[in-house]
């Protein structure tokens, strides 16, 4: 599903999406991060979390933020970073 969605926005709006989860090679992921500064990132909690803490993603620089599963989020120990923004 999200693959279908990132096609649509691709092609009809020109935007940069990437999606990012566990179980795929971070470096990848990592890469697509910074070379194309995508407007809208799907991630999982978990690797969100690990790219912020490999300074890929800074929550500073976030204009919306849309959780879901918001309390696995906190469970997880992204507390500190959301109350520090």
């Amino acid at each position: 599903m999200i693959c279908l969605f990132e096609y649509f926005f691709n092609l009809h709006y020109f935007l940069f999406i990437i999606t990012s989860y566990g179980g795929a090679p971070k470096g990848k992921q990592m890469e697509q991060l910074k070379r194309l500064s995508p407007q809208i990132i799907v991630a999982t909690p978990g690797r969100l979390q690990d790219f912020c803490e490999y300074g890929v993603i800074y929550l500073s620089k976030i204009k919306m933020l849309v959780l879901d599963e918001a309390d696995l989020m906190l469970d997880m120990g992204f507390k500190p970073q959301l109350e520090s923004k």
